[in-house]
């Protein structure tokens, strides 16, 4: 594949997801009493700057075991190890 062409990602099954390593957060800000209540924060290596990604978790946070915001660890892990 030349180095100007993009490949999308085949889509992943959600056993496939699951399975994703969940590296934890580089800090954790707490803005609350509640484990819910504290945002995770991945910082890419090098001084920067840096372009930011903000993911939110929109929903169920209660309703599902394990259904929070470490959802999004594997997603935020890729994301900075390209920099951002």
């Amino acid at each position: 594949v030349a180095a100007d062409v993009v490949t999308e990602p085949a889509p992943l099954s959600l056993a496939a997801f699951a399975s994703l390593a969940q590296p934890p957060p580089s800090l954790q800000v707490r803005y609350g009493a509640h484990p819910s209540q504290a945002v995770d924060i991945y910082l890419p290596r090098g001084s920067g700057p840096h372009p930011v990604v903000v993911l939110v978790h929109g929903g169920c946070w209660c309703a599902l075991p394990g259904a929070d915001r470490v959802q999004l660890r594997a997603m935020s892990q890729a994301l900075m190890q390209y920099g951002v």
